[in-house]
């Protein structure tokens, strides 16, 4: 377990605390990016919405599998090579299928 110095938490969330104080006085909202996007609206933005989070979703449930998995196994060495095995290969399944997407819905 970590063990923080108290004063320096405390110094931190002072800082912390004086430049969020000084920000909300200050009358300047946040900055904003115009980026020019031909087709953007070719979808919905509630159905983009929808796909993004089913995306996710499906993407923590594919790497949540080698946890699950690796409780269940006999040894430490076992659920270690479960673990870190089933999340780099979630890991190339997600990228490979993000890949896939892209050559399938081009633009």
């Amino acid at each position: 377990m970590l063990h923080a110095d108290p004063h320096n938490v405390i110094r931190a969330v002072l800082a912390l605390a004086a430049s969020g104080a000084r920000a909300a006085m200050s009358g300047a909202g946040p900055p904003t990016v115009r980026v020019p996007c031909e087709g953007c609206d070719e979808w919905p933005i509630w159905l983009q919405a929808i796909l993004v989070a089913v995306g996710v979703g499906l993407a923590l449930a594919v790497l949540y599998v080698p946890v699950w998995l690796s409780r269940r196994a006999r040894s430490p060495r076992q659920a270690s090579w479960i673990l870190f095995g089933g999340i780099a290969l979630g890991l190339a399944a997600i990228i490979g299928g993000a890949r896939l997407l892209v050559v399938l819905f081009p633009g």
